[in-house]
């Protein structure tokens, strides 16, 4: 019985020692794998606090996007490397566009902003002119509403004093 016990304890440790290479093994596989993927990882973090430009292919423009930060899920058993990015859309006057979205640079055209620092003064001026257009804009499309109102006015004028003399001419002839 005590042979049978010491074989026993032999079989045990021999099966926690091979559970141990397997282990050591199983961790060492994963390591290499994610260190293979290492430099993606590198490149996705070098493009957080960047300005890009990317293609929007749904509405076929370009937009101006800053990169808040980077996501990272393993999967697979933690094999692969799911990488997305935190952005928020930017106008040309560094004014927020929309919401802050989540989304996989890899499946869109981009490419690094020219502009990677504004000059506030630059922007004030900017802005500036964008409000005088838009009250450009306002008072052009007011004049217009104002011009057609009062063309409406003068047909409708015209209609009367042609329906006057209408009238006038019946009654002589009559």
């Amino acid at each position: 019985e005590e042979q049978a016990f010491e074989t026993k304890v032999i079989m045990a440790g021999a099966n926690l020692d091979k559970e141990a290479k397997l282990e050591m093994s199983m961790k060492r596989y994963i390591t290499k794998k994610r260190l293979a993927q290492k430099h993606l990882l590198d490149e996705a973090e070098d493009l957080v606090s960047k300005r890009l430009v990317v293609w929007d292919a749904v509405h076929h423009i370009w937009r101006n996007i800053s990169v808040l930060s980077c996501n990272v899920k393993w999967v697979e058993s933690g094999l692969v490397a799911r990488i997305t990015h935190r952005v928020q859309e930017y106008d040309e006057g560094n004014d927020k566009v929309g919401g802050e979205m989540e989304v996989d640079l890899k499946s869109f055209k981009y490419f690094l902003s020219p502009v990677q620092v504004f000059d506030r003064e630059t922007m004030l001026r900017w802005k500036e002119r964008k409000e005088f257009n838009l009250k450009v804009t306002a008072i052009g499309v007011k004049a217009n509403s104002d011009v057609e109102r009062l063309q409406r006015s003068l047909d409708k004028y015209k209609k009367q004093l042609q329906k006057m003399f209408e009238e006038r001419k019946t009654k002589r002839m009559a």
